[in-house]
């Protein structure tokens, strides 16, 4: 399209088109055809006359499927915005409203589409944009997300006032989804063959009139004839045929039997150039024509090379490739060396052709999948570009031309794409092999390759590619390398800030804060600097958590609703200003779509059991509630109205069928509304005075829809008609209070936990039925969700969470130190929790929780407290990690964590840094701010200690008023607390044996009791040491000091 006289050809060849879109400027236009008949030469024509009457309207996007860059549906929506924004600044702020909420990541990352989508419609509703012209070409290019691009397109066809140009091949997917589209004019060029015939006769003089020199008159007439003769309207036919009359030392006398040689029609003539190769070029010029049919962008011309076996003698030789290519007739061409087809048609033809591909397109990408491999186990090794510093940043670094990355880029970026592009074809005989080497490149050259990701900036590719390859291989390959392949996988997802910031890092940074058991820590053990001596016995594993998100509210009320997609895939939340919705994705994390509320505050939202709607209250006034179903494929509200007062905020509640929807209107009644319909079908109202805590639909045989309310202090089941009527089915009164409530996944049965000490399950069949699970001395519950079909049920509190088996009746697993207030389960086998105080969206791993068979810590760094030493070497540390105390005792050299000693003390309990002793015998004891005593005894055959028994089970008074007395082991037998008084304790049994009061307070905390029960005590003014004796109660002797002060003796 660079040449000026197409360009020239097509504005003269279809003014008349221009005009017609004029005339038409409450239309959308479509222009579709064969390819080769102009439709790119047509729109650039139509661009600059539309640019000469209107040149801050136009806005263009050309798609190409051979360009990464220009084939997906979320790069034409950036490129469109782009040059809106650009001509047009005043509509940034859109573009930085979403800036703002997620930052850059959110216009790249594989959930780009709903933010750009979102960006676009927001610009074009503005009436600034009423004038807008938008242009697309070669949507059939667009491979990617095509369809949602169309379906996009109609949808603001009809919302918007801006107009679309789109040109296309006539495939019948295209043309089914655009007929949909209201308002358009198609113009179809085989329809229009005096236009198209009248331009490709111009772009055929102009092509003969810069014909060499040695063509004399009669020649040039000659061959303008056969041109226009077979040409059959295809612009590009004439293009290659002008081409090979343009090449160097093709003479006058040379025409005629080349245009006898070429012969009419695109394929024809694609053929017969494959049959013109010289012989003994053949067999390169096949191998390149192969890989260039299944590529899936241009490749450089090292990239080719390296791309085919049978090539890569030449991978260091441009010069002779680019002969290779030359001599693969004119179906190819170079440029900025990259290799690319003359046209999106010989893509087509070649991957249709037999002689280019004999063993099928499947088999292609394995050769090209294999080929990768092996030149990625040549040439990946660490520090890629030699760089002396390991700290420098990405951003220090330019591409260095040269290196293996040249030659490697494209093997690095798209084997993954390859090998499950050859997957579909399930050539089982070669699964094996592969397999093999997938293994050894995780086990070998992962951590090379993860650099060389980095250095390519396709860091977001590399974990994207890695959880593709997971998906594929599920089913197919053994534990072992499905294990890999996920230990691979967290390691690039919890190291990916380290990849996009400094790549060396990737071999001391991040391998030395990986699990001692990772997989992929032990292939690469060797790069761990030597000097650098790191080991913690527990940090063993990865943690549960798969991902943090921070900041998703300021605070976490009574009001927080978080809750999964139906499908698992994406996590829905309130933003803390209560405007907006955001969802989430539950594999990596990153913002799929922000939501803003249709009016006013937003008090609750659910998904429609499909998945493609979500239903949001929101409103600011006290009597007027909105209700939006926002429809997702899209992302737009299809549809809003008004419901009377709700209670704020709310529960809401779809029914199994998803055609009706619960909603508590006020403390004692519910709502029920049909959504299609926009109406109210009937209320449910419950015993008066009993606030209602949960609802939600349940499965019942007597009844295809019921409804379970529950109260504060009952249960009950309302049951529909065929007419909607409501009635109670049945209902149990007299119930505790609930705290968190969740119905199965069958909804046969409700699991509540009451009144902060009781979980119990309510089922129903003729009547409500109870079993109780278990009973807690104390326990603060926030939520609860069931779990892995039904055989758990998961809850969170400042306790953590805590997982436990229904019908063994026992916990099951327990994840301390992250106090949550909301939990929700989804069908990927994720947990997601909502934080107490920061309100931080967590993920996390339920296989990973379970695979503990203790309570487990989430890991983070600790503050050390307080610690003491023994005489034997022992050493107990009181420690931090920034939500709750540790205690932990290191026996030689390693650290233990002793968890279990807070089990049965309240929440928050902690252990008192000034409150620590080591005794005979091993014996180790350590004071709880909840008044109690906990002994340890440490247990030779085990090497690690445990809580023997606990002291003070009613709190000691000088622990409860905040006077933390100091612990001492006295004589084999005793255990001596003391602060204001000294207390005698019997070690064995645990018993009160005595007091002993003391005249004086203490000097200080860390005064201790000599084996013959003598201790200093004293008073500041005067300055007098008392010696005193425990066992007579007397004083021994008195000593004076003289308080220094230097501040004084300087009067």
């Amino acid at each position: 399209m660079t040449d000026m006289h197409i360009g020239k050809a097509a504005n003269v060849g279809h003014v008349e088109i221009a005009q017609q879109t004029n005339n038409v400027y409450d239309t959308d236009v479509e222009k579709d055809s064969c390819p080769g008949k102009g439709k790119t030469m047509l729109l650039a024509g139509l661009i600059t006359e539309l640019d000469k009457t209107s040149p801050d309207g136009i806005f263009y996007f050309f798609c190409q499927a051979a360009r990464p860059s220009h084939r997906t549906a979320s790069n034409v929506l950036r490129g469109v915005i782009w040059f809106i924004v650009s001509k047009r600044p005043g509509l940034k702020s859109y573009v930085r409203r979403e800036y703002d909420q997620a930052g850059s990541n959110i216009f790249t990352d594989h959930n780009a589409w709903y933010a750009l989508s979102g960006i676009l419609t927001a610009i074009l509703e503005d009436k600034t944009s009423a004038d807008c012209i938008i242009i697309i070409d070669a949507l059939d290019e667009c491979i990617e997300g095509r369809e949602k691009l169309i379906g996009y397109i109609s949808q603001c066809s009809i919302s918007c006032n801006a107009k679309w140009v789109i040109s296309s091949r006539n495939w019948p997917e295209i043309e089914s989804q655009l007929d949909a589209t209201q308002s358009q004019v198609r113009l179809q060029l085989e329809l229009n063959h005096a236009s198209i015939s009248n331009a490709v006769l111009k772009f055929v003089d102009s092509k003969i009139d810069r014909l060499n020199s040695t063509y004399d008159r009669a020649n040039r007439a000659r061959i303008r004839k056969h041109l226009l003769d077979n040409a059959n309207d295809t612009f590009l036919w004439v293009a290659l045929i002008c081409q090979e009359l343009g090449k160097p030392g093709v003479n006058n006398y040379h025409s005629s039997k080349i245009l006898k040689r070429f012969p009419a029609g695109l394929n024809e003539l694609y053929a017969r150039m494959i049959c013109d190769i010289k012989e003994q070029d053949m067999d390169w010029c096949r191998a390149i024509l192969a890989v260039i049919a299944v590529a899936l962008r241009p490749l450089s011309l090292q990239e080719l090379a390296a791309a085919d076996g049978i090539l890569t003698e030449w991978v260091e030789d441009k010069k002779t490739l680019s002969s290779l290519v030359t001599s693969c007739g004119s179906l190819l061409t170079v440029r900025e060396n990259k290799v690319y087809t003359v046209h999106q048609s010989v893509n087509d033809f070649l991957r249709t052709t037999p002689g280019i591909l004999p063993s099928g397109i499947g088999q292609q990408h394995y050769s090209i999948f294999d080929c990768s491999m092996n030149v990625m186990h040549d040439r990946l090794h660490r520090n890629l570009y030699k760089l002396k510093d390991s700290c420098v940043l990405i951003d220090e670094m330019d591409v260095l031309e040269g290196s293996s990355l040249t030659i490697v880029g494209y093997a690095c970026v798209y084997w993954v794409d390859h090998f499950c592009a050859w997957l579909l074809t399930d050539n089982q005989h070669q699964n094996s092999f592969c397999y093999t080497m997938i293994t050894q490149f995780f086990q070998n050259k992962y951590l090379y390759w993860l650099e060389a990701m980095s250095l390519l900036r396709c860091t977001s590719e590399a974990i994207k590619a890695m959880q593709r390859l997971e998906d594929k291989l599920e089913g197919r390959v053994s534990e072992e390398l499905k294990r890999l392949v996920k230990d691979a996988i967290r390691f690039a997802s919890t190291h990916r800030t380290i990849m996009d910031v400094a790549p060396l890092q990737l071999y001391d940074s991040a391998l030395i804060f990986t699990p001692q058991l990772s997989k992929i820590k032990g292939c690469f053990n060797q790069e761990i600097n030597k000097s650098i001596d790191v080991f913690s016995p527990n940090f063993q594993r990865w943690d549960a958590c798969l991902q943090t998100i921070p900041g998703i509210a300021s605070h976490i009320d009574h009001s927080a609703i978080c809750e999964f997609s139906p499908n698992g895939g994406q996590v829905a939340t309130i933003n803390s200003n209560r405007d907006r919705v955001l969802l989430m994705d539950a594999s990596t994390g990153g913002l799929v779509k922000s939501i803003d509320s249709p009016g006013g505050r937003l008090h609750g939202f659910t998904f429609h059991p499909s998945g493609d709607h979500l239903v949001t209250l929101s409103g600011d006034t006290e009597d007027e509630t909105k209700l939006a179903i926002f429809h997702l494929p899209n992302g737009e509200y299809s549809k809003s109205f008004t419901v009377r007062k709700v209670r704020k905020p709310t529960f809401l509640s779809f029914s199994l069928d998803g055609q009706l929807l619960a909603l508590v209107s006020d403390y004692d009644t519910v709502d029920i509304w049909n959504t299609a319909s926009e109406t109210k079908i009937d209320s449910c109202h419950t015993m008066s005075g009993s606030f209602i805590r949960y609802i939600s639909w349940i499965h019942i045989l007597s009844h295809p829809k019921a409804l379970l309310i529950l109260g504060a202090d009952d249960i009950s089941i309302w049951g529909l008609d065929t007419r909607h009527q409501t009635s109670k089915l049945m209902s149990l009164t007299g119930i505790e209070y609930p705290n968190a409530a969740t119905v199965s996944r069958d909804r046969t049965c409700c699991a509540v936990f009451q009144v902060r000490k009781e979980l119990v399950l309510y089922s129903w069949g003729s009547s409500i039925t109870v079993q109780k699970i278990a009973r807690f001395d104390y326990k603060n519950v926030y939520d609860a969700s069931w779990v892995a079909d039904d055989r758990l049920i998961a809850l969170c509190g400042d306790f953590g969470i805590e997982l436990w088996d229904l019908e063994a009746k026992r916990l099951e697993a327990q994840l301390r130190g992250d106090h949550a207030k909301i939990i929700c389960y989804g069908r990927n086998r994720q947990l997601a929790s909502l934080g107490v105080q920061n309100g931080t969206l967590k993920i996390w791993s339920l296989d990973t929780i379970l695979s503990h068979s203790e309570p487990t810590t989430q890991q983070s760094a600790s503050i050390v407290k307080a610690f003491i030493t023994s005489p034997n070497g022992k050493i107990a540390v009181i420690s931090n990690n920034g939500k709750f105390d540790m205690l932990s005792i290191a026996v030689d050299d390693i650290f233990h964590h002793l968890p279990k000693t807070l089990q049965n003390s309240p929440p928050g309990s902690y252990y008192e840094t000034e409150s620590l002793a080591f005794g005979h015998d091993d014996y180790f004891a350590v004071a709880t701010n909840s008044g109690a005593i906990d002994v340890f005894k440490f247990d030779h055959d085990t090497g690690l200690y445990y809580c023997e028994r606990r002291i003070g089970e009613d709190p000691i008074r000088e622990f409860i008023r905040k006077i933390y007395p100091t612990i001492q082991f006295w004589g084999q037998e005793q255990i001596i607390t003391y602060g204001s008084a000294i207390k005698f304790w019997d070690l064995k049994t645990g018993k009160y044996l005595r007091k002993v009061y003391l005249p004086y307070r203490f000097l200080d905390h860390r005064s201790t009791i000599t084996a013959d029960g003598r201790i200093a005590v004293g008073k500041e003014y005067p300055q007098v040491v008392v010696i005193w004796d425990i066992m007579c109660e007397r004083k021994r002797s008195v000593l004076t000091y003289k308080f220094y002060n230097p501040v004084l003796e300087r009067f």
